[in-house]
């Protein structure tokens, strides 16, 4: 009797299990940095960004200069990453490289800082294992009117984001969101603030840029100065910024396999 119990709720169990595999298990985020944590100022170094950083951290390649620093506004705070010559650079190093089989979602929330000035972008890139950009997603500055574009793989265009020149003020943020999957991705962006996703603001199965080597490594922030033009670089704010990636259900299914062939085996061994 206590063996057939014991095969019941082993049995039960592996159902339970099963039925895991047919949905996608917990998602487990590999980065977030919402940027509470940092000083408030022009400090945009490594230690004030890892200091709002949960999970993951930041490389510094350069700073940005005029109105660089983390910001704040209606009880939030921001980072800023502004003009400089040539460039400014940071890069967000997930607390883990995933694989993109079992997709992850990049959310953050975006705010192009300038609109006056000529041939302006600034870039946000999907850096694998091997330290090559798969996607790229712009931010278009070059026309001085709103609203902005948001250009991806310098193709497909998302247009309608939200802007007010040379501002800090967060409630211009909007939250841009990429679901990438294993050969493409598909971006969302709430451009008017209105809760919903409309039929302009979202564009699905976008190829990457090159295969990506093992998976998300990193996430690259760049000022893209063009060359010859004389700008000292766009100014984005970024904030909220979180990495999660859903686990594929292999586990499970081997488990719950591995369970039923052990209830097989004392099934035969009666």
């Amino acid at each position: 009797m206590k063996t057939h119990n014991t095969i019941i709720i082993l049995t039960l169990f592996a159902i339970a299990l099963l039925g895991c595999v047919a949905r996608p298990g917990a998602a487990a985020t590999i980065f977030n940095a919402d940027f509470e944590g940092s000083a408030v100022g022009g400090d945009t170094g490594k230690t004030n960004l890892d200091a709002g950083t949960s999970v993951g951290d930041w490389t510094v390649g350069a700073e940005g200069g005029e109105h660089t620093g983390v910001r704040a506004s209606g009880g939030n705070q921001a980072a800023a990453f502004d003009r400089v010559a040539p460039q400014w650079s940071y890069t967000a190093n997930m607390g883990s490289t995933e694989a993109l089989s079992g997709g992850i979602t990049v959310s953050l929330d975006l705010h192009a800082l300038r609109q006056n000035g000529a041939e302006k972008l600034a870039t946000i890139s999907g850096i694998d294992a091997a330290n090559q950009p798969f996607f790229t997603v712009t931010v278009d500055e070059t026309d001085t009117s709103n609203p902005k574009d948001i250009i991806l793989n310098g193709g497909s265009t998302i247009n309608g984001v939200q802007l007010q020149a040379g501002s800090f003020v967060n409630d211009k943020l909007r939250t841009v969101t990429l679901e990438l999957g294993a050969t493409s991705y598909d971006v969302w962006l709430d451009a008017d603030d209105d809760g919903v996703i409309d039929g302009g603001e979202q564009l699905t199965g976008i190829s990457y840029l090159t295969t990506p080597t093992t998976g998300l490594a990193a996430l690259s922030f760049e000022s893209a100065v063009l060359s010859g033009s004389g700008s000292t670089g766009p100014g984005i704010m970024v904030d909220n910024i979180n990495v999660d990636v859903v686990p594929e259900p292999s586990t499970l299914a081997l488990a719950a396999f591995g369970l039923l062939g052990l209830i097989g085996f004392r099934r035969r061994k009666r």
